[in-house]
């Protein structure tokens, strides 16, 4: 009779209210005590298949064990059920059903240490990872948090740049030192089919500066491209920044300007006219003097000197210079080094 009784009562702590419970409060030391009594090692495939099936909800999914410790970024819970037993294939399959990609949660909520030990998981295809790159939203009614761009078509990567988690993408770009090829959905030069937009255009559309600085500065991102719009980010920052003014736009667009190097000789006028913001029409006003003032000496360069035709057979160069002061015009000549 003790002996079933101790059995039940392993059985009864591994009912979900105690194993959710330990996720919760992220207590690996209550899983970890009963993990490695007797009586667990000796029902461990039958418990461990509890912890795959067995659901608890959380905000409006239901979530197995591993889903759960991974949904709430409890990185040492979920390393330590996987390597437990619990299965890589529940957990992807239980996001799937419900419309949601775990990799893009790693990317949305900035857990780090987590991607650093998911991602070769889901590199290698374990389980239904290799189904996820194509894989398509179907919940429309998941919380905000876990969907948060319904219509779009995003990758993991373009997430961790929206929401401006540069460690995500420093653990990305780490990994994949060594490849030859990136997959797409951690390249941070593709681009959206739909929008043409990529990791440096996305960190400027939602105003990101020290994603901006990174891309450009530590990882050498090409800020020169357009969206499928045919908008520079330039143009992209001057549009968003109506939408969200709380954001550093015009720090950004200094930066892209005067640090990247962005060439907006073509679009001042326009720049100026867009710009609803006094302090960033001076800027750009400013930028115009400037180009005004260059055109000015290269038209004043072309002027005082002149290049004149000489014969084929001679060996020197003939330059003729006008004096402004004299308007007397004075002949030099100059070697030509073969």
């Amino acid at each position: 009779m003790g002996c079933c009784e101790t059995k039940n009562n392993l059985e009864g702590q591994f009912k979900e209210k105690f194993v959710f419970e330990s996720i919760r409060r992220n207590n690996l030391k209550a899983l970890h005590k009963v993990t490695l009594t007797r009586e667990f090692k000796e029902k461990k495939a039958f418990l461990i298949q509890n912890l795959d099936q067995e659901k608890v909800v959380f905000s409006g999914l239901n979530l197995n064990a591993l889903s759960y410790s991974l949904i709430l970024g409890e990185s040492d819970i979920f390393v330590y059920l996987h390597k437990l037993g619990c299965s890589i294939s529940y957990m992807e399959k239980n996001f799937i059903d419900q419309g949601i990609n775990p990799i893009n949660i790693l990317c949305i909520k900035g857990y780090s240490s987590l991607l650093l030990y998911y991602l070769p998981i889901y590199i290698s295809g374990l389980g239904s990872s290799l189904h996820l790159e194509s894989y398509k939203l179907i919940n429309s009614t998941i919380e905000e948090e876990f969907n948060p761009f319904p219509n779009q078509k995003y990758t993991p990567i373009h997430f961790a740049a929206i929401f401006e988690h540069i460690q995500i993408i420093t653990v990305i770009q780490e990994y994949f030192k060594s490849y030859s090829e990136i997959p797409k959905v951690f390249d941070l030069e593709y681009q959206d089919e739909d929008t043409g937009m990529n990791c440096p255009l996305l960190a400027v559309k939602y105003g990101n500066f020290a994603m901006v600085k990174f891309l450009h500065f530590n990882l050498r991102c090409d800020f020169n491209i357009k969206n499928a719009y045919g908008l520079n980010a330039i143009q992209i920052a001057l549009y968003e920044m109506k939408f969200r003014p709380q954001k550093p736009y015009m720090a950004i667009i200094c930066y892209l300007i005067d640090i990247v190097g962005i060439n907006i000789d073509n679009m001042i006028d326009e720049l100026i006219n867009d710009s609803e913001d006094p302090a960033l029409q001076g800027y750009f006003i400013l930028k115009l003097k400037k180009q005004s003032e260059l055109r000015s000496g290269r038209e004043s360069e072309k002027s005082l000197f002149q290049y004149i035709t000489i014969p084929e057979n001679t060996t020197e160069s003939i330059y003729s210079c006008r004096s402004e002061e004299s308007g007397k015009s004075v002949v030099s000549t100059k070697e030509i080094i073969s």
